[in-house]
């Protein structure tokens, strides 16, 4: 292996998604965020290191350096279940974190012919957006908190910045989807929900997706011994009714149950 400032930290290869963008993927998982989403469903990638846990009889490591050669090869292995529209999706964490590192990778997958997608919060530098606008042949956008003193005393992200990436991609081509984690009561309060659906309103899309909140990462936040968010459950009517101000908003957003 190269030496790890060349190498990509990954926490885990998940095979056969078929909700983390189009067809069947393989979704790599980078370790690191610059964001703390109170509600985080991957805690273990928060931090930028392998992290040591322990619970009981249990030991591990969340996290792994490997080179972008072995990483090519691991997906390599999924590559007949692809077909037209499948590919590898770069999760987190924030994946364009990495973007710089991932280059050698992407430039393997697309001699290969093989999509590339990622899922991002956009509280990254202009540089790596350029760069993952080069590569990514689809990007999967959160959206979260959008008033400018909640997503900094919130999430530590600056508003701003996000509005200006979205911008730069709403001028490429690239084919977009928006992603809405529908937590209560950070993102699906009143303020919060008109303020995403004027967003959105002049915004270019494939899809708007609703993601349900759920608990269940609470292992691994007891294995690395943080404390956890307990995300209140949204019943169906309350997720219909939220959909519902999307469809009277003329945007078609779909409920997706990962």
């Amino acid at each position: 292996m190269k030496n790890l400032s060349e190498s990509i930290i990954i926490s885990n290869i998940q095979r056969f998604c078929i909700h983390d963008g189009p067809g069947i993927r393989t979704t790599v998982f980078l370790k690191g965020c610059n964001i703390h989403c109170p509600w985080c469903a991957n805690p273990e990638n928060i931090a930028f290191t392998p992290q040591y846990y322990s619970s009981d009889n249990i030991q591990g490591l969340f996290g792994k350096y490997i080179s972008a050669n072995d990483l090519y090869m691991e997906i390599l292995k999924d590559k007949p279940f692809y077909k037209t529209e499948g590919g590898v999706t770069f999760s987190g964490g924030e994946p364009l974190l990495q973007m710089e590192k991932l280059v050698p990778l992407m430039e393997k997958c697309k001699s290969s012919e093989i999509k590339l997608c990622a899922e991002t919060s956009l509280f990254v530098s202009t540089h790596q957006i350029d760069i993952a606008l080069s590569y990514l042949d689809t990007i999967i956008i959160d959206i979260k908190i959008l008033d400018s003193s909640d997503c900094l005393s919130i999430l530590g992200g600056h508003v701003d910045c996000y509005y200006n990436n979205v911008n730069r991609i709403m001028m490429s081509s690239i084919p977009v989807i928006f992603r809405i984690p529908l937590i209560n009561p950070y993102i699906t309060n009143e303020k919060n929900i008109k303020a995403i659906i004027s967003f959105l309103k002049n915004k270019r899309y494939d899809k708007v997706e609703l993601i349900k909140g759920h608990n269940l990462a609470t292992k691994k936040y007891v294995l690395l011994r943080k404390e956890m968010y307990r995300v209140p459950d949204l019943s169906e009517e309350q997720l219909l009714f939220i959909k519902e101000k999307f469809i009277q908003n003329d945007i078609n957003a779909e409920i997706c149950k990962m």
